[in-house]
């Protein structure tokens, strides 16, 4: 059988994915939207921004020459290459005005040298926490009007401050990039997911978070340890005492509203036990429910949620792993997230990229590095339509995909011309059947101007789980249409697999969606191809 349309994650640009057959642009989702920017893990795993625009908008940001930037007092000077802060005031900063825009998302970076004391953080075109060690530093924000001054770049002192910054840059974090994501290992995938707001504040500033039992008793160390983003931006918590540790700064839940939390840790010395767990403001009991964890070997020693969540943990490299409690339920009370250690004696532990978000499941990780929240909005891939010469009669639509919970269909769809009559298309996907995620196919045809369609969930076979990746092919031909998963046929009742339907026009498109430049049933999961044959031949 003929290969007709195949797409891989593969290319890709702000707005467009990449297909790959038809060689042309009409293998091209090329309606991408999300219009916030979004994380995905890379090739060579570590987690990062997609992306920016690559131009630095900093004139003079190597310090060539002593111009092009305001300095707010005289301690702070500009010789060697680089900005030289001398026993420099609290609030005294390095400035250059108007030359960004209010509402676009930037990343910011610096390196700091020379590090004698003191701290210095971002104060314009957003506020983020201080760093007060050499080396490479970078955040992402929005340009906000409460930061004081949204167009311009500001690096301030905090304290009396000796240090050097050299290399300042800010990129703009482009909107609608389609993610091609590693995060499930070598084979990448196209990620698509729902909105999602982290309202874990300082997500990457653990000495802001809170202290158990305080602040005395849980010394921090800024910025020692190499985050899962491959910057050395990870704190490291030391304590001596068994429940001593850190908790994401406490959020007032919605009452019965489930909600997931997490965040990256990794042993650094002494013990390698922890607990991760939450505490009553998300669960209907009383204290907190823990899990004890071993860093170490990535072993749960003991599940004490009883229900009040489900514990997940995942790998991530370097030592790091990613410790996830899901589907918890809000009290409408203070609510955390809490990293404690386990037992009396030494024990280190670097954290990294809190997150709490609503929903039953967690998502991929929403940089929030103010006293506020972040969102991530809805990814909506599109269409890729008019490639030519496919058979109306018979063929295969086939995809490896893997699935997210929901509470609706989602679709991949093999349909009519995007801008024309709908009613002729064929779909795989999943949906919700009694309380249990299934695999979906449906086929809609025209029944002389009146749509007729036919659908089925089909049972997932025992030895596949939905929410990891499968291969599904759908073949449709008149009165013989079968379903196999992974190379298994898997049965269809008699009414769609009988069914003997007549497409009145040529199959044409591929839509993440119900059809075309539809809004309902968008696909979320992961995607790792998708692939549409003009006959049956060898299904």
């Amino acid at each position: 059988m003929a290969l007709k349309y195949l797409y891989v994650p593969s290319g890709y640009k702000s707005g467009t994915a990449y297909g790959v057959l038809p060689n042309d642009s009409s293998a091209d989702f090329d309606n991408f939207v999300r219009n916030t920017f979004a994380t995905r893990t890379n090739k060579d795993g570590l987690i990062e921004v997609c992306e920016t625009s690559g131009n630095n908008l900093v004139t003079n940001g190597d310090f060539a020459t002593d111009s092009d930037w305001t300095k707010g007092d005289s301690s702070i000077t500009i010789s060697g290459g680089k900005a030289n802060f001398t026993d420099t005031p609290n609030g005294y900063g390095l400035q250059q005005n108007n030359f960004l825009t209010t509402g676009k998302t930037y990343e910011v970076s610096f390196t700091v040298s020379n590090y004698v004391e003191g701290e210095i953080k971002v104060r314009r075109p957003f506020e983020t926490p201080s760093v007060s060690s050499n080396g490479v530093h970078t955040v992402t924000g929005i340009a906000v009007t409460s930061s004081g001054g949204s167009d311009d770049l500001r690096l301030q002192s905090v304290g009396e401050t000796t240090l050097d910054i050299d290399d300042v840059s800010v990129r703009e974090v482009l909107n609608s990039v389609p993610r091609i994501d590693y995060s499930d290992g070598g084979c990448p995938s196209l990620l698509l997911e729902r909105m999602r707001t982290n309202q874990g504040k300082y997500s990457e500033h653990i000495y802001s978070w809170g202290k158990n039992p305080s602040s005395s008793a849980v010394p921090i160390r800024i910025n020692e340890e190499v985050s899962p983003d491959g910057r050395r931006s990870a704190d490291v918590v030391s304590v001596l005492t068994e429940y001593d540790g850190v908790n994401i700064p406490s959020i007032t839940s919605i009452t019965n509203t489930k909600y997931s939390c997490s965040a990256y840790v990794k042993h650094v010395s002494g013990s390698s036990k922890i607990r991760v767990g939450i505490n009553a403001g998300f669960h209907s009991g009383t204290g907190s429910k823990y899990v004890r964890f071993d860093l170490s070997d990535g072993s749960v020693i003991l599940d004490e949620l009883g229900g009040a969540g489900e514990f997940k943990s995942v790998y991530v490299g370097n030592g790091w792993y990613r410790l996830i409690i899901e589907n918890c339920t809000g009290d409408g009370s203070s609510s955390t997230f809490v990293v404690y250690s386990y037992e009396n004696g030494l024990t280190e532990f670097a954290v990294w990229g809190g997150q709490i978000e609503v929903g039953e499941y967690a998502s991929s990780y929403i940089p929030n590095l103010r006293n506020e929240t972040t969102t991530r909005n809805n990814d909506s891939a599109g269409w890729a339509a008019n490639f030519s010469g496919m058979n109306s009669k018979e063929g295969v639509l086939e995809a490896r995909f893997k699935a997210f919970p929901t509470t609706a269909s989602r679709r991949i769809t093999l349909g009519t011309n995007v801008n024309g009559d709908n009613h002729n298309r064929i779909t795989i996907g999943y949906t919700i059947n009694g309380g249990i995620v299934k695999p979906l196919v449906l086929m809609a045809y025209d029944g002389g101007g009146t749509e007729l369609s036919e659908n089925q969930s089909v049972n997932m076979p025992s030895s596949f789980n939905i929410f990891d990746y499968n291969t599904y092919k759908f073949k449709f031909k008149a009165g013989n249409n079968e379903l196999k998963i992974n190379g298994e046929l898997v049965a269809l009742g008699s009414t769609v697999g009988n069914l003997d339907f007549s497409f009145s026009r040529e199959l044409e498109s591929i839509s993440l969606n119900l059809f075309g430049g539809n809004t309902s049933n968008v696909f979320y999961g992961g995607i790792q191809h998708i692939k549409v044959y003009d006959s049956v031949t060898d299904f």
